[in-house]
């Protein structure tokens, strides 16, 4: 879905280096103390990354702040074709260095990988490597298959532009959004990398996380990557498909996709939560607006992984065989890490909340293999799992399969609201095998709302008495990964009171699948001000934050660059746009405060949103497509086969202008609302169709 083609940040343990695909020529920035004679070449996240800038997904343009001690440097990067024009800036501290260039094979690729390259160093083409000193302002260095520049001015002028092109084109945020779209974009890209052993592209949760020994020269983490292959849909919809097939290339012999693969094998004797048919589809769903332009490539070629993974959990992780799923962890001989497998500690990391309260009492069953348990949020993604790939059959036209997880979804279902639900605590509660429910209340047990298998009622309740509730879970900062008035909340480590953007997602999700769109509004907002604090004041995007604090910093085990953390950027962008697969796209909000998105990418097609007082505006590669005259929420939107629907909502019962446009051939045959009738009015001069609405209101346009 993506091929490898040009400079970027390919080589995964050096910031301070871009790498030329096919080729693998690799150009290496390097700084030397003179006084010292020590030589720094390779960078990390935490205390040597200063600061992220852009980086284009297609490497035309990067630029990042390094320190190295008390030394600053700037680099850019920019690209064009074959071309590359590097700029190293010093700053604070850096004028006493060397900067050393080294032109070289990537990845142990031979010397000769150079042959046929130009590369000119201070304007001129010079012996490499060499060490250039930093105290005469800024370094140019120049690659190309061809004769090279010799103007300084020339070469900031080709930065200058390949910046500016990068600024037009890629996503943007406004208004009380802020930085989002900066925040999501730059941890992604920045992680993004060439894996040479599997040859692919792909972005492991945190280029420092696949430099130990531990997991060799990459690590791609399950439902991680997933989650990123759902945020970079935004900006490059290709990317998030490498992604997405990345990770279900580690799928074991067994069938499942594994808690991890890595340099030295996948996690042979666990999986980790099943969300690959729900991001698979949502990926999709948000490839086109129309159902004629969308393309099938990436269900075709995930769907039969995605089917042997679900297929495994029922047999392997039903220990008592009541059809409801437990964590667990098989023993597996041969495997390099056999001493942790069939282990209570192996099953929590298959549940990816690896030190969480809820599992505190718990026990192991070395004869099932699983936890004596029966936990809420694993069931209830089995049963969106279930209910995902019912509409993957569908649309890959394979009736018999839809009808067949359809029924296993409703089966779930019913299953779970009958042996999970409690009505005296008025929320689902993972079960003790003798019965019991377990008190720790977690947000995983809202899990049931993202699967849709809750009665609204007991959503409505869940939302009001345990969501809102500021002893459990609401706060300034939300949503912690135990409640408030858990025993085990005061740890505030990992996922013992602390706050995580996945967490965050999956229950952003389902307020809105039941329409609580207020609640998650609200939600919305504070997860985005958690993660600006940060990014505004050091640029970091942590693995998971204090609830209390909203500091990523305060425990070292917390990576201050990792790709999920933006997930709490992404809620919030969710507000303006987002393509909602058991509905539709969904744009605006009902906040009079001002707020914006641009370019997001829709397929090969651009979106842009705007809301305000003044109303919501949609713009499809610059044609109009939505207008309002007052702050609307557009949901359930669908275009496709000649027919637009969509449901529309303001504050409270009113009169709404609305304008729809952007048709080809726009001829209105007729326009039916689930609410009266309405004043029409169209005219072939502005090709927008004109209504007068009462909301909420529903509204058909057959053409």
């Amino acid at each position: 879905m993506i091929t490898p083609n040009g400079w970027n940040t390919w080589d995964v343990r050096h910031l301070n280096a871009v790498v030329h695909l096919p080729s693998r020529l690799r150009v290496l920035f390097s700084l030397v103390d003179p006084a010292t004679g020590d030589v720094k070449e390779e960078f990390g996240w935490r205390n040597e990354t200063r600061r992220l800038g852009p980086h284009a997904t297609d490497g035309s343009y990067c630029q990042l702040d390094l320190q190295w001690n008390e030394a600053v440097i700037s680099l850019e990067y920019a690209a064009e074709g074959d071309r590359l024009v590097c700029r190293v800036t010093p700053g604070a501290s850096a004028s006493n260095l060397l900067l050393q260039i080294s032109v070289d094979g990537a990845w142990g690729s031979p010397a000769a990988t150079i042959a046929g390259w130009r590369v000119g160093i201070g304007l001129r083409e010079g012996e490499l490597p060499c060490r250039v000193p930093l105290n005469n302002g800024p370094v140019f260095v120049e690659v190309a298959p061809r004769a090279l520049e010799s103007d300084a001015a020339a070469l900031s002028d080709f930065i200058a532009r390949r910046r500016a092109a990068y600024t037009q084109a890629g996503l943007r945020s406004e208004g009380w959004l802020g930085e989002a779209a900066d925040a999501l974009t730059r941890v992604i890209a920045w992680n993004t990398i060439w894996e040479p052993l599997k040859g692919r592209i792909c972005t492991p949760v945190s280029r420092d996380w696949c430099k130990g020994p531990f997991f060799g020269s990459y690590v791609l983490f399950d439902w991680d990557t997933f989650f990123c292959a759902v945020m970079a849909q935004l900006e490059d919809p290709n990317l998030a498909g490498a992604n997405a097939l990345a990770i279900l290339q580690e799928v074991t012999p067994a069938g499942f996709v594994p808690n991890f693969g890595c340099e030295f094998g996948p996690s042979a004797d666990r999986s980790q939560p099943p969300v690959g048919a729900y991001c698979v589809l949502k990926l999709h769903r948000a490839g086109a607006l129309s159902s004629a332009q969308r393309t099938t490539e990436l269900l075709e070629r995930a769907f039969p992984t995605l089917v042997r993974w679900h297929a495994w959990w029922m047999p392997h992780r039903d220990g008592n065989r009541d059809g409801l799923l437990e964590w667990g962890s098989d023993p597996t001989p041969g495997y390099h890490k056999e001493w942790l497998c069939n282990t209570m500690q192996a099953a929590m990391y298959e549940s990816g909340l690896d030190n969480s309260p809820m599992y505190d009492e718990a026990v192991f069953n070395p004869d099932t293999h699983t936890m004596e348990l029966a936990d809420v949020g694993l069931n209830a993604l089995y049963a969106l799992d279930a209910w995902a790939l019912g509409e993957i059959a569908r649309e890959l036209g394979q009736p018999t399969l839809s009808q067949n997880y359809a029924a296993e979804y409703a089966e779930m279902a019913e299953r779970i609201n009958r042996e999970l639900w409690s009505e005296e605590a008025g929320i689902y509660l993972n079960k003790h095998w003798d019965g019991r429910l377990s008190p720790h209340l977690s947000p995983t047990l809202f899990y049931p709302l993202i699967a849709g298998i809750a009665p609204a009622e007991r959503a409505e309740r869940m939302a009001r008495e345990h969501l809102l509730n500021e002893r459990e879970f609401w706060g300034r900062f939300v949503l912690p990964s135990i409640a408030r008035s858990d025993p085990g909340y005061a740890g505030n480590d990992y996922w013992r009171g602390r706050i995580w953007g996945p967490m965050n997602f999956l229950v952003s999700e389902g307020l809105r699948r039941y329409r609580l769109d207020d609640i998650a509004h609200q939600f919305a907002r504070r997860s985005l001000d958690l993660l600006l604090q940060e990014w505004r004041a050091e640029g970091h995007v942590h693995e998971n934050y204090n609830t209390d604090t909203g500091d990523g910093d305060d425990m070292p085990n917390s990576d201050p660059l990792y790709t999920w953390g933006a997930l709490l950027g992404y809620v919030a962008i969710q507000e303006l746009i987002d393509c909602e697969p058991w509905a539709g796209w969904r744009f605006g909000n009902l906040s009079s405060e001002y707020a914006a998105m641009q370019c997001a990418r829709v397929g090969n097609d651009r979106l842009d949103v705007e809301s305000d007082e003044d109303g919501l505006r949609v713009w499809l590669n610059g044609a109009p497509l939505i207008y309002t005259d007052r702050p609307a929420l557009v949901t359930n939107y669908r275009r496709g086969r000649g027919q637009l629907t969509c449901h529309i909502r303001t504050e409270k019962r009113q009169l709404l202008n609305v304008s729809f446009g952007n048709f080809a051939s726009f001829k209105p045959a007729q326009v039916r609302l689930g609410n009266g009738p309405a004043e029409i009015r169209h005219t072939d001069i502005t090709g927008m169709l004109d209504l007068k609405v009462v909301t909420p209101a529903r509204i058909q346009i057959e053409f």
